[in-house]
């Protein structure tokens, strides 16, 4: 059993072995925060696999996928009653662990932008 461990431990060190995303540590320097995230009366959710959906439960609003390099998150919607599929928007994020702040670079859709300057939006507990 501990031959075999340590090959394991050793083929991921050595392959890159894909990891459980990590914790956001308190800054905005860090990871950017996935989770889910109170907006308004409804709830948007960033998944680890890169897509995102706005919604309450009654309907979807918006769901897409979504692309962080640095501070910058850009958002390119693909379905839902209010996405805006022709534009994707970049905004420049922030966090302090508890909620997450986006603060408009460029977005061409009325809708996200209103939505959107309603940030910091509230973690949800899960």
């Amino acid at each position: 059993m501990r031959k075999m461990m340590i090959a394991l431990i050793a083929a991921c060190a050595l392959a890159g072995c894909s990891r459980a995303p990590v914790a956001y540590d308190g800054t905005s320097d860090g990871p950017f925060p996935i989770g889910s995230y109170k907006i308004r009366a409804a709830q948007v959710d960033y998944q680890p696999d890169m897509s995102y959906r706005i919604f309450d439960a009654k309907q979807v609003f918006v769901e897409g996928r979504y692309a962080v390099d640095g501070s910058t998150i850009t958002m390119t919607d693909v379905g839902g009653k209010f996405g805006c599929k022709e534009n994707p928007a970049k905004y420049k994020w922030s966090s302090n662990g508890k909620s997450i702040k986006l603060d408009l670079l460029e977005d061409r859709c009325q809708a996200r932008r209103e939505a959107m300057a309603e940030s910091p939006f509230e973690k949800i507990d899960q």
